[in-house]
């Protein structure tokens, strides 16, 4: 080989190693930087989603990892100053509120960190960022006044108290009540003033609302009033609560039963039915309850308990309903004699068996009594003011078994007499 093909040789072997050396620099330099980018690691939650530990205070848990060389690090977010976490420590409960206000579901929480080694020196760092998880969790709906069943007049203005609550318990976070509705049997909507939703406002767990409700001045005797309450929280999640109004002409009646049916085959049904009914008294004392074109003056509600029947567990479907109901009776003196109720509609009901082999349904209609069951019915007196009260135990044998009934009945004096 000539002087000029050494040479050439000789710079092309420097090249490829001046080449050789620069892309192993570059890979060094590469794996050191990814590894002082990952000198500190979050465990949990893995996917950087937050959920509160602890609802009330609204803190959240950090787990760490270190690598060998970190002896702490310190974390800042956007309100100073920085906190100090030794690599000893490796979980962190921390508060996102206190670094991020007016934080809503799906916001983003910024935690910067810088790492040191045992000499102070700083060897690293970097930062994540946290969305805040979802509020899966539904508010809690109260009417507390007026209680359910309520008797009132025509044309009177019911002040109804509306209360929505927010669970401190919750696994997720709340995002505080943002409103309460109120509907009427006429569909009119009533909205309390909306609150701006967040997951760190502890003003937000409970909110009341009064609702005013005008009863129709020619709403029928013993018509059931129902109205409906929401409560909306900040992540739209809604729940519901009902009342019912019952209104009242003359008398009116509460009528509660708690009965057991008892038959052959190990068969046991158990049962509760809740009356309300209003009435007025004719010249010649007997009740007068609806009329010729609206024969009921009030409705009931029967409430079916799972049931036995020749070793399979039974259930009613739907578990209980509503009926219009009439009621009877005679005035003597100063009581009410042979006074009973009666359901003025059939009342379908399903039977769902679920026996050790198979499961099946059958369809029928209530077929437990309903008012009492013996024809002298019920003897209570009449009230002068407020009410007055009579309870009473019936049994009788039936088709197919035993019926054993408990009734407690209330009779209220006309409201313009109290």
């Amino acid at each position: 080989m000539n002087k000029h093909g050494r040479r050439v040789g000789l710079r092309l072997s420097l090249g490829l190693t001046m080449s050789g050396l620069v892309t192993a620099l570059i890979v060094s330099g590469s794996s050191r930087a990814d590894s002082r980018a990952n000198l500190v690691r979050v465990a949990s939650p893995t996917d950087l989603v937050l959920q509160p530990t602890d609802a009330d205070t609204g803190m959240v848990k950090l787990d760490f990892e270190f690598d060998r060389a970190v002896s702490y690090m310190m974390l800042t977010t956007n309100k100073p100053p920085p906190f100090k976490l030794p690599a000893t420590a490796k979980t962190l409960s921390w508060g996102p509120c206190g670094a991020a206000g007016g934080l809503l579901p799906g916001g983003k929480v910024t935690l910067k960190y810088d790492a040191f080694d045992s000499a102070g020196a700083k060897i690293g760092s970097g930062s994540w960022d946290f969305t805040v998880g979802p509020d899966s969790t539904k508010p809690t709906a109260r009417i507390v006044s007026p209680k359910d069943n309520s008797l009132v007049r025509r044309g009177e203005v019911v002040d109804i108290v509306v209360v929505g609550e927010e669970s401190k318990s919750a696994r997720t976070w709340q995002t505080g009540i943002r409103r309460l509705t109120l509907v009427d049997p006429a569909l009119n909507v009533q909205y309390s003033a909306e609150t701006p939703p967040s997951v760190c406002e502890s003003m937000q767990w409970t909110q009341q609302h009064h609702f005013r409700y005008v009863v129709p001045p020619d709403a029928p005797s013993g018509q059931r009033l129902t109205l409906k309450a929401a409560v909306e929280d900040g992540a739209k999640n809604i729940s519901f609560a009902s009342l019912d109004l019952i209104v009242q002409q003359g008398f009116a009646g509460r009528w509660t039963t708690k009965g057991r049916f008892t038959g052959p085959q190990k068969t046991e049904f158990t049962y509760a039915i809740e009356a309300v009914f209003s009435f007025t008294l004719s010249p010649s004392g007997v009740v007068e309850c609806g009329t010729a074109s609206r024969p009921f003056c009030g409705s009931a509600k029967i409430t079916f308990d799972p049931g036995q029947s020749k070793g399979c567990v039974v259930t009613r479907t739907p578990a209980s309903s509503i009926f219009k109901i009439s009621a009877g009776g005679v005035r003597k003196a100063n009581e009410l004699t042979r006074l009973t109720y009666q359901a003025r509609e059939a009342i379908p009901v399903g039977y769902h068996f679920d026996c050790s082999s198979r499961l099946f349904d059958t369809a029928g209609y209530v077929d437990m009594p309903v008012g009492s069951m013996w024809q002298d019915g019920i003897t209570i007196a009449l009230p002068r003011s407020d009410h007055t009260t009579a309870t009473k135990h019936e049994s009788m044998v039936l088709k197919g078994g035993n019926a054993d009934v408990d009734h407690r009945v209330e009779i209220y004096a006309p409201r313009q007499n109290r």
